[in-house]
């Protein structure tokens, strides 16, 4: 019984991790496009 709770309390553990994984991830994915964008408009400058 005990270890079925400690093993419930570790599957909620990894699954908020993985959300939070998974919220830095796009996070991440727009940081790139914005950083594509501006070295585009960058590249425009300087041509």
């Amino acid at each position: 019984m005990a270890l079925n709770h400690v093993l419930d309390i570790e599957a909620v553990i990894l699954s908020d991790q993985i959300n939070l994984l998974k919220t830095e991830k796009v996070r991440l994915e727009k940081e790139k496009i914005e950083l594509e964008e501006r070295t585009e408009l960058l590249w425009a400058r300087i041509v």
